[in-house]
């Protein structure tokens, strides 16, 4: 017993392009015999992780100096992420066998990134059900470009991007507006550690097919000198990722609307920068599911 299902939409194209200012490292094939392979509520588990995984890819970053500055200045950054697939919590969920499946059964089957290996359970009456394999993807990249303006002990950051596919997919649209402010200098002026809070809301729109938003509210804490740099930070991030399908199972057509929220809303990470000049170099570790590791290239005016 395995549905049969065809696509409208090239899902691998949305994907791709969600992926698109940076570099998706996906297996040779497209997706496109993999997203929609649910119709029901197995596709929320399934599909779920794409959300974490990529709202955290745009959540990570955002801090690019441990100093904010009192003066103004200019910064540009292009902030390169690499999200590792590392957790069961990414690679598995419980699915359910369907409606009218006897018995009833419920297991540990492959998400989208989960292992290339399906899972088949037996029915009554010599019939099977298969969950279908995931895609074995280990890591996902993603390259944005941010524009910080300071002032003030204050910063406004800036991200931004668009494009066409050139293609059915249409247009990309994307942007994020983001806030820091230093604390430190009201909680603790005479102490060697900086101290800020901040925020920063994203949305990418892919045509009519996928919308993204993300947000987060962090605190961050460090040191910085001359030439060298370094950062904790912790805070709360969410992402929703909504979007739908044309979902054929023999003669009828089903469309089917995906509205997902990411499931790892706490983060924690550390930061590491050099200063050379006009130029900033920046690596940096965050979350633990998905693990993210991020490098940074700056300029600052």
């Amino acid at each position: 017993m395995k549905m049969k299902y065809r696509f409208r939409i090239k899902w691998s194209k949305v994907l791709f392009a969600l992926l698109s200012f940076g570099r998706a490292w996906l297996p040779a094939q497209t997706i496109d015999s993999y997203i929609g392979t649910y119709s029901g509520e197995n596709k929320n588990g399934y599909l779920r992780p794409v959300a974490s995984v990529i709202s955290s890819a745009f959540n990570t970053g955002q801090v690019t100096h441990t100093k904010l500055d009192s003066n103004f200045r200019v910064y540009f950054h292009l902030i390169g992420t690499a999200s590792f697939i590392l957790g069961d919590g990414l690679k598995y969920f419980d699915g359910t066998t369907p409606e009218g499946f006897q018995p009833s059964k419920t297991i540990s089957a492959p998400t989208l990134l989960g292992p290339r290996e399906s899972v088949t359970v037996e029915g009554i009456n010599g019939t099977a059900y298969t969950f279908p394999a995931g895609m074995g993807i280990r890591m996902l990249s993603l390259v944005v470009p941010q524009l910080s303006l300071a002032y003030g002990k204050t910063e406004l950051n800036f991200r931004f991007a668009w494009g066409d596919t050139d293609d059915e997919i249409g247009r990309i649209n994307y942007w994020g507006l983001g806030l820091r402010h230093d604390l430190g200098q009201y909680l603790m002026p005479d102490a060697p550690w900086l101290l800020s809070v901040g925020g920063m809301y994203q949305k990418i729109k892919v045509g009519t097919y996928a919308n993204l938003s993300a947000y987060n509210a962090s605190l961050t804490a460090g040191q910085e000198w001359r030439h060298v740099y370094y950062f904790f930070q912790a805070g709360y991030q969410a992402g929703n990722l909504k979007s739908q399908y044309n979902y054929f199972n023999g003669e009828n057509k089903e469309v089917v609307k995906v509205d997902l929220s990411s499931d790892n809303p706490l983060f924690i990470g550390a930061g590491l920068g050099l200063k050379l000049g006009f130029l900033q170099l920046q690596w940096q570790v965050q979350g633990y599911e998905p693990v993210i590791g991020s490098f940074a290239l700056g300029f600052r005016f």
